[in-house]
């Protein structure tokens, strides 16, 4: 699975590329909106999108209400999961009305946000095979 988190603290950047490291996951980092953009459209950065996306939502450049709202108009990234950190209690409301799936307030607890991310992931999924599988219905058959 891919992961990337953007963070413009080091200290919680390498804490989250870290801990998703060890439990499996490639890891992509930026510190900066306009990076972490930058290289979700550099199409040799990212030969298949991330899995899930944690973002920060005060960041240089772009802030991450903006990220978040560029993402969710990108092709292919309706469904990936976003989870947006901040101190600031505002900036999580903001997130939730662009299209953050999930949000966490600072401190982290990384346990959480692994917990969170992968049952997202999986959601994600199981409703991407289950639309995939799904038999269209025919008008056909009606009878009439």
């Amino acid at each position: 699975m891919k992961a990337l988190i953007v963070d413009n603290d080091s200290g919680t950047l390498k804490a989250l590329e870290s801990f998703f490291a060890i439990r499996g996951f490639t890891v992509t980092t930026a510190s900066s909106g306009v990076d972490a953009w930058n290289g979700l459209i550099d199409p040799r950065k990212w030969k298949k999108l991330p899995d899930v996306i944690i973002t920060e939502m005060v960041l240089d450049g772009m802030q991450g209400v903006d990220f978040i709202r560029r993402l969710r108009m990108m092709s292919g990234m309706s469904n990936v999961p976003i989870i947006a950190i901040s101190a600031d209690e505002r900036e999580i409301d903001k997130a939730l009305l662009v299209g953050a799936t999930s949000c966490f307030m600072k401190p982290l607890q990384p346990e959480l946000i692994m917990k969170v991310s992968e049952r997202l992931i999986a959601e994600t999924q199981a409703f991407a095979a289950e639309n995939t599988l799904a038999a269209p219905i025919s008008a056909s058959t009606s009878g009439y």
